[in-house]
């Protein structure tokens, strides 16, 4: 403070530990956790079952997610909104801002190529868009869609295309490798612009192919047709 005035705390202790349990729970079984783990991340309360008494067993099984976030009570990861009352539910609260911003790095982590199962869901999509098949690009989008966003993430004004956008801009820009792809977004080609595109530059890897990913919302059912036309026009 003497050397400056106007200098801010740090969270030192921040990185002194490790999230390494933590992660291995969230690569298990990711859904258990999602709604809530999103809700925190919100500024949100979330309500549980305080479990009173915790074991490894218990904690690793997974069967019951309360006692993943009773854990992080009592770590001190999450505090009492109201006092504590035996047989009834809790409502937790992340207690100040340097604990939120390690929940924001193990988010950070959540969608990148460092946790595995992120990994292999988007590296298989690509290798789906590749291989033309329709089937793994669905099967890829639903499992990244129902594993690592809400529904509650898009509001109902908001402008939908956007936010799937950059929800597959995360998505690519996290797993393809930028030594091996040449990757861009909302890039100006021909007349108009493309909403993502990237190709690898060994071409002997693609057989010369790029990948251009034109997105749409649909509005109705009825429009699925009309829409894909305008999206292949549009490329």
């Amino acid at each position: 403070l003497k050397a400056n005035i106007k200098a801010t705390p740090l969270s030192y202790w921040n990185h002194t530990g490790d999230y390494g349990f933590l992660k291995e729970l969230f690569e298990i079984q990711p859904l258990v956790f999602e709604n809530d783990f999103a809700k925190l991340l919100n500024h949100e309360e979330i309500s549980i079952n305080l479990k009173e008494d915790l074991s490894y067993q218990e904690i690793s099984s997974i069967n019951d997610p309360n006692f993943f976030w009773t854990l992080l009570f009592h770590c001190g990861y999450l505090t009492l909104v109201h006092n504590y009352v035996q047989g009834k539910e809790s409502t937790l609260r992340i207690p100040n801002e340097s604990i939120f911003g390690c929940f924001l790095e193990l988010s950070k982590w959540y969608m990148s190529t460092k946790n595995n199962n992120f990994n292999y869901v988007s590296s298989y999509l690509v290798k789906s868009l590749y291989d033309a098949d329709t089937s793994g690009i669905e099967k890829s989008i639903n499992n990244l869609l129902a594993n690592y966003s809400s529904f509650c993430d898009c509001s109902k004004n908001s402008d939908k295309e956007s936010y799937y956008h950059a929800f597959m801009n995360g998505c690519f820009s996290s797993c393809l490798n930028i030594n091996d792809y040449e990757y861009a977004s909302n890039i100006e080609l021909g007349k108009g612009r493309a909403d993502i595109c990237f190709y690898n530059r060994n071409i002997e890897n693609s057989n010369g192919l790029g990948i251009i990913l034109e997105i749409k919302v649909l509005k109705s059912e009825n429009e699925t047709d009309k829409t894909i036309e305008d999206g292949l026009n549009q490329i």
